[in-house]
């Protein structure tokens, strides 16, 4: 089985923290009203959103760091600052998606004011002492692991649509199952690598242009990527389409590299929307709509596993044999992208869309640097572990096919450490991004400890169920 399963990353952070940067605490409701009324006729004529919660709560509540304050002053750059003519009612105001239900009645906010206050970066350098660093430690734990959570089950319903495939294929013959592992591992070297190493980019530019002044750059750096990876699309097609050709001058058996061909052409179907899902993912990651990726799976995920059995096993007039595995993935893959478009056109907020334009086209080197970066990562480690399947294949079909199930396993309890670093990578970006340096250290800290009980935990379920848990993907 291919290690590219591994780095398959859904989703992010809940709206609270992807928005934490976006409230000021500079002046208190009084002092904004006057200053809206003083700066009458300067501003546009648009109206804008507030929120309207209950009266008689104190407008400092508890945050993660400290008392966190709602009463904010707009920024100039927003063209939907209402004048007095136009200003909505106090008391009428409407809430925003996503505002916390417990904010007072009397504030004005908007997406881009930061959530937390100023003074928590000062808090933390002055509470000293182990009480308060374990005390806040704790706080971020909990956070982290919430966040965690429903990135993980979308990491396991995704993975299934690779799983499902190694397990029907295992049931029609050691020879499949070997070709299915090689053509993977090429596809990984040649093509799923690469991709996801440039779309890496993302992961440094969107939760930092989320919390900046323009939010829409979130946009118009995620229409760049799809621009870079279109292009990038052309040479993968053209090897995946010569696999076969490939590994014969590289000695391997004739009939595995058939199959691995066969494998790589029929998956080739699923390529461009394996690659624009991983930038889908990033694109909501960064906003907290971290249960669009999860939703999207747990969609595709059944009917992936009934496709597998219908296309590989299923009747004679629908059933393909081998090449079913890799079409009823291909069809998952551009599925999850429909469901995609579907809630990004009709359903998720605009805040971070940027209009296509020209812009859209420029600026591509600044991508290709960092992927370039990006990929060095993510090849120095994926191409480790192909390189072990390269060599268990020149030990025979029966070898290969049972690096295919060792690897499978054991790429299917990494998920919980992959959760992990996604929500770490966006929860420091985003408190980055806001200025909030001590906060993001402590993020950092709880990640690493977090990622070694994570890991402790894979290595002792490795070694207490090795005998059993490896044996599934064979059995009849």
């Amino acid at each position: 089985m291919s290690e590219f399963p591994h780095y398959q990353q859904p989703s992010s952070l809940p709206s609270n923290y992807a928005l934490m940067s976006h409230f000021n605490p500079e002046l208190d409701p009084d002092e904004l009203e006057a200053e809206l009324e003083e700066e009458n006729g300067s501003l546009p004529e648009e109206s804008s959103q507030g929120i309207s919660i209950q009266q008689n709560i104190d407008p400092t509540i508890a945050g993660p760091f400290g008392p966190v304050s709602y009463a904010i002053k707009r920024r100039r750059t927003m063209s939907a600052v209402p004048t007095t003519a136009n200003r909505p009612n106090r008391q009428t105001l409407s809430p925003l998606p996503g505002t916390p239900a417990f904010m007072p009645e009397s504030v004005f906010v908007d997406e881009r004011a930061p959530l937390l206050r100023s003074e928590t970066a000062e808090r933390l350098d002055k509470e000293e002492g182990p009480k308060s660093f374990w005390y806040h430690f704790g706080i971020e734990l909990k956070v982290l692991c919430r966040y965690s959570f429903p990135i993980l089950a979308s990491q396991v319903l995704e993975y299934s649509l690779i799983v499902a495939s190694v397990i029907s294929i295992g049931h029609i013959g050691t020879d499949a199952l070997a070709g299915s592992t090689l053509g993977n591992m090429t596809g990984s070297v040649t093509g799923y690598s690469i991709a996801l190493g440039f779309i890496c980019a993302l992961d440094t530019l969107l939760p930092a242009a989320w919390t900046s002044d323009d939010p829409r750059m979130v946009g118009l750096w995620t229409q760049r990527m799809v621009v870079l990876m279109s292009i990038l699309l052309v040479p993968m097609f053209v090897i995946w389409f010569n696999t076969e050709s490939i590994l014969l001058l590289l000695h391997q058996d004739p009939e595995v590299a058939r199959y691995a061909g066969l494998y790589l052409k029929y998956a080739s179907v699923g390529l461009p929307a394996y690659t624009y899902n991983a930038i889908a993912k990033r694109y909501f990651q960064s906003q907290g709509l971290m249960h669009v990726p999860t939703v999207a799976t747990a969609i595709v995920a059944p009917l992936n596993l009934f496709l597998n059995w219908l296309l590989v096993w299923g009747p004679d007039p629908v059933r393909l044999g081998f090449k079913g595995a890799p079409l009823a993935t291909a069809f998952s893959f551009n599925l999850m992208l429909v469901v995609f478009l579907i809630y990004g056109c009709f359903f998720a907020p605009k805040t971070a869309w940027c209009p296509i334009s020209r812009r859209s086209f420029t600026r591509l080197g600044d991508l290709v640097s960092l992927g370039i970066a990006g990929v060095g990562m993510t090849v120095s480690e994926w191409w480790s572990w192909e390189i072990v399947a390269l060599a268990a294949s020149l030990l025979g079909p029966a070898a290969l096919a049972a690096q295919s199930v060792i690897l499978s396993t054991c790429s299917g309890l990494w998920q919980a450490s992959n959760a992990l670093s996604i929500a770490a990578a966006v929860r420091v970006g985003n408190l980055l991004g806001a200025g909030l340096a001590r906060e993001a250290s402590l993020a950092c800290k709880v990640s690493l400890f977090m990622a070694l009980c994570a890991a402790s935990l894979m290595c002792s379920l490795l070694v207490c169920f090795r005998h059993s848990m490896c044996s599934l993907p064979l059995r009849r």
